[in-house]
């Protein structure tokens, strides 16, 4: 018999569409982008990877020199996935929940922009950068009919990944699209995740103490929120 969480994994749900026109990938830490947007190039799209963060902040002590060892990890993963290197915003991170992101973020959605990647509503986990990033690319997109596309959490793992308290009172996004990494894709993304030696810990216990190979040929689906946000 089948755990009940298996049905969910295998739903024929639309894959991810191409979209005509810039894709614009905008996460607030150098480790959030991981896949969405590198798949999207692979289909054809121009991505630009706009990040909010420079990883100061809350690391005061040893600030320029752990951005400068952030930046050249999302440079290595960059490279991984087959992107450009970010434009960096130079944002302190921790403390971007009190920016008006929004003044900072509208001029890179210029009109030839056909669909953004960012952050879901609840921010992965809840962590307050992700969930500013979010709320200020959702406002700005509202009413434009530019489609806002972001990783989606099944149901069977998100009791290993439980909400903070910053996002509590919002629901996580179904799933409306879904797309499967072939094993180029899950060699890139496996570099890129290794890239990131600083955060190392972090993807161990998301990935519940799997490798990075070992955990995207477990699960080589990845599955997403696409959303037009009247």
């Amino acid at each position: 018999m089948k755990p009940s969480w298996v049905p969910e994994l295998q739903a024929p749900y639309p894959d991810l569409p191409a979209f005509e026109g810039t894709v614009l990938a905008v996460f607030a830490h150098a480790d959030d982008e991981l896949g969405v947007a590198a798949q999207l190039s692979v289909m054809g799209a121009q991505v630009r990877w706009i990040l909010v963060s420079d990883n100061r902040g809350r690391f005061a002590r040893k600030g320029n020199e752990r951005a400068e060892l952030r930046w050249n990890e999302v440079c290595r993963a960059a490279a991984a996935l087959g992107l450009r290197e970010p434009v960096p915003l130079g944002q302190p991170d921790g403390g971007l929940h009190s920016l008006d992101l929004a003044s900072l973020l509208t001029p890179f959605l210029e009109p030839s922009v056909g669909a953004v990647v960012t952050h879901d509503v609840c921010g992965l986990y809840g962590h307050p950068d992700h969930l500013a990033v979010r709320d200020a690319m959702a406002s700005l997109v509202r009413g434009t009919n530019i489609p806002l596309v972001s990783q989606a959490l099944p149901a069977a793992f998100r009791r290993w990944v439980p909400l903070r308290r910053a996002a509590r009172g919002r629901q996580r996004a179904p799933i409306t699209h879904k797309f499967d990494m072939s094993p180029e894709m899950q060699g890139r993304k496996t570099a890129a995740t290794l890239a990131h030696e600083s955060q190392r810990h972090i993807f161990f216990a998301l990935m519940q103490g799997r490798s990075p190979a070992a955990f995207y040929r477990a699960f080589p689906r990845e599955f997403l929120t696409l959303e037009v946000i009247e």
